[in-house]
């Protein structure tokens, strides 16, 4: 057995325990090899802007995404208002994607987020589609802005489902 085994191992985790922003908040997946935070900011920005509508609004969640050998590790770095839809609604345009991406090239489209006012966190069948888009480690998210609740996932599993102030306050 060599040693070079353990140290690299040691060397690597140490490692990914920085690439994340000192701001950003983990968020247990349950996926092994795979880590998500999600920039205090960013979760900010996205819960006060959900507040202001009372409509459905989606959003695009930009951010980083890096392989360290087998390890995935995401990181939202910017959530970005895309559209407003109707109470039980929302469509992402393409035009306005293309928008939201071009103002921020060094990052890459991790995912969705959206809001269901007054309806709670669940995937709709129009919601499930829309994450299969993003893939099995598209990071989305749900808000409910009357409940404060908040739904993280990866693809369509639920990773964190409870208030948005209790992931806001130190990650799950």
């Amino acid at each position: 057995m060599t040693l070079f085994g353990p140290i690299l191992r040691v060397l690597m985790r140490s490692f990914t325990r920085r690439i994340h922003a000192p701001d950003a908040i983990g968020v247990a997946t349950g996926v092994p090899r795979c880590k998500l935070y999600i920039r205090r900011e960013a979760l900010q920005t996205y819960v006060l802007m959900a507040r202001k509508y009372r409509n459905e609004v989606g959003f695009l969640c930009l951010g980083t995404r890096a392989r360290y050998g087998r390890k995935l590790v995401l990181e939202v770095v910017h959530i970005d208002l895309v559209a407003e839809g109707s109470r039980a609604y929302v469509e992402l345009p393409a035009r306005e994607k293309a928008r939201v991406i071009a103002a921020r090239p060094e990052l890459a489209v991790l995912g969705w987020a959206h809001t269901h006012p007054g309806f709670g966190v669940f995937w709709s069948g129009t919601d499930r589609e829309n994450c299969r888009d993003f893939g099995e480690n598209g990071v989305n998210l749900v808000f409910d802005p009357l409940s404060g609740e908040l739904g993280v996932a990866l693809g369509t599993r639920f990773v964190f489902r409870g208030p948005a102030r209790q992931l806001a306050r130190g990650g799950a």
